[in-house]
């Protein structure tokens, strides 16, 4: 039986996403998914942050963000 995460995960590999990210724990879980060599776990919203902006997902070509803007 595929669960619907794999059925998503399945989707995204179609669809061409290079990386998926998901907690660590339901890695494990995970059997019937295709292009396993594609999952990122991750442990913490830190390690989340940190995964996206080093692959290039997070892009911010001003060098400024709305936080910038806060008083």
């Amino acid at each position: 039986m595929v669960s619907s995460i794999e059925a998503r995960i399945n989707e995204a590999v179609r669809m061409g996403f290079d990386r998926i990210i998901l907690p660590f724990r339901g890695l494990q879980s995970l059997e019937a998914v295709s292009g396993k060599e594609k999952l990122v776990g991750v442990k913490s919203i830190y390690e989340l942050v940190s995964v996206i902006t080093q692959s290039g997902v997070v892009e911010n070509p001003a060098g400024n963000s709305d936080m910038d803007k806060q008083e």
